[in-house]
């Protein structure tokens, strides 16, 4: 048997291939209590030793700084193939020690191989995750349609309030922010246009630059760009929550599909009042126009009314209403997909959010470019 130095607070004693720890006395934080690695250095353990066992035979108080150098201990342990018996410790001792260690090591986070992966590695990686994110979106894409059709045959089980819910939402909710931005687009745009037409002396096509504008391109974009911020984001964020929250397993448990008790009226909802938030957004867009036309060309009102519906017609506001529906149904899809495949956590439900916005914001300039084709092959 060899002997170490002991301390008030714990002792080492070498028994055979054993070592000993004797925990003794206060182990207080503000007691300055003793590290394992410290204490350890101070004695020439043999290194035949292979087992380290503690006692506490004369311990009194102790706190959380006691649990660490436990942990210190059966780490140093742990790297030297030791036996780590801690039977001899009091039972609630024990088994915090035990709880606190499986709570480090599920902490622990797995880290990635040192280097950076090569060219084609990354190529790869990111091909197979818009493959996998294809194969989502299509798969999501199909399961809202036949939710639809389960509507139309009476057998889905949606709550028509929940869809009028997401209209005033969507609608009336938003008609604030959605005019204040369509009356400053309508102001930039007869700004500049009074200015470039001026320089050929043309600054009296104003009124029809500003109003086709606003009916054909920035009305639908900027309404769609106002919701998918507003709107979209509300969606993703709400049924994310629920998601996290387990009442989506709880809505499946009982029997209800998530689609159509959740999706289906914010689809539906949104997809309807897009287009006449658009017609708000067009009007007050072209107000915006007559009011610097008014100041700044003195272009009398009655004027600019006439020359606005002389340059467009019933044409251009049918083609601008269906993009923007277009616009709604895509809003509430990436909303409705983004929230209903987010982590099961609070920074999940954050990443989620931000997804769907991006994602509606890509479809949405995506849409358009495919609009403005079809209305250059057909000549609309």
């Amino acid at each position: 048997m060899s002997n170490y130095p002991c301390t008030s607070q714990l002792e080492l004693e070498e028994n055979g291939d054993i070592l000993v720890i004797r925990l003794m006395g206060v182990w207080e934080m503000d007691r300055n209590a003793p590290s394992f690695q410290e204490f350890v250095k101070k004695g020439d353990i043999r290194a035949d030793i292979s087992e380290l066992m503690l006692e506490a035979r004369g311990l009194e108080e102790w706190d959380s700084s006691l649990l660490f150098f436990l942990n210190q201990a059966k780490v140093w342990a742990d790297g030297r193939s030791m036996t780590f018996n801690c039977d001899c410790l009091p039972d609630g001792l024990g088994r915090m020690m035990l709880q606190t260690q499986r709570v480090v090591d599920s902490r622990v986070e797995v880290k990635d191989p040192e280097g950076h992966p090569g060219f084609a590695e990354e190529v790869g990686k990111h091909s197979i995750r818009i493959f996998r994110d294809g194969s989502v979106f299509a798969n999501f894409v199909g399961e809202i349609l036949l939710s639809f059709l389960r509507l139309l045959v009476g057998k889905a089980r949606m709550r028509w309030v929940d869809c009028f819910r997401a209209m005033q939402d969507s609608g009336p909710m938003a008609l604030p922010i959605v005019g204040l931005i369509s009356f400053l687009v309508g102001v930039t745009l007869a700004f500049q246009a009074a200015d470039l037409l001026g320089d050929f002396g043309s600054e009296f096509f104003t009124p029809a630059f500003v109003a086709l504008a606003m009916v054909r391109e920035m009305g639908p974009i900027m309404t769609g760009i106002v919701l998918a911020g507003r709107t979209g984001a509300a969606f993703a964020s709400t049924i994310g929550s629920m998601k996290v929250a387990e009442e989506i397993d709880a809505l499946r448990t009982l029997g209800v599909s998530p689609l159509d008790y959740l999706v289906l009226p914010r689809v539906i909802g949104l997809s309807i009042m897009t287009p006449l938030v658009v017609i708000y957004s067009n009007a007050l867009g072209i107000i915006g126009g007559m009011l610097v036309s008014k100041v700044k060309l003195n272009m009398p009102v009655q004027t600019y009314v006439k020359e606005t519906f002389l340059n467009i017609d019933a044409t251009d506001i049918l083609f601008g209403l269906i993009k923007s529906s277009v616009f709604g149904v895509i809003i509430a899809y990436a909303g409705c997909l983004r929230g209903m495949n987010c982590d099961s956590s609070s920074t999940g439900v954050g990443r989620a959010t931000t997804s769907a916005v991006v994602t509606s914001l890509l479809f949405i300039i995506v849409a358009n470019s495919i609009f403005a084709v079809i209305y250059s092959i057909y000549e609309i």
